[in-house]
């Protein structure tokens, strides 16, 4: 689920303060930059720009301030889905989660949550012994 914006400070590789509706405002002008645009919200692909959030890192046991690489700004409210994988884990995630999915041809795209179908290969960075790898 999303954080509301007056929650989450970004800053710029000099310490500048953005809010995400101005940033998407900008960055919504290169279509090439935009991943999804729906009746939900948008997301924008800044992997390429120098703009971060500060996150705890759960095994330095401390905040640090992490890269951003994409930007998901909310137009609407959404419901609440439970996806369960197929290694059995569910999880509750907004109808607008967008997931990376593999394709039969070995592409990788997004999917939003209500979207999905069963049989869909999800990227989730799931593993029984924790984050990091990947299950198809």
């Amino acid at each position: 689920m999303a954080v509301p914006e007056h929650s989450v400070t970004i800053y710029d590789k000099d310490n500048n303060i953005h809010k995400i509706s101005d940033l998407v405002e900008e960055l919504k002008k290169q279509p090439e930059r935009v991943l999804i645009d729906d009746e939900f919200g948008i997301s924008i692909d800044i992997s390429d720009l120098d703009y971060s959030v500060y996150s705890f890192d759960i095994q330095k046991q401390e905040n640090i301030k992490a890269k951003i690489s994409t930007l998901h700004h909310r137009k609407k409210k959404s419901q609440i889905l439970q996806i369960t994988l197929g290694n059995g884990v569910a999880v509750e995630v907004s109808e607008d989660t967008l997931f990376h999915v593999k394709t039969e041809d070995g592409q990788i795209k997004y999917v939003r949550a209500d979207k999905l179908k069963p049989g869909m290969d999800i990227l989730t960075g799931i593993t029984p012994n924790g984050p990091g790898a990947i299950i198809y």
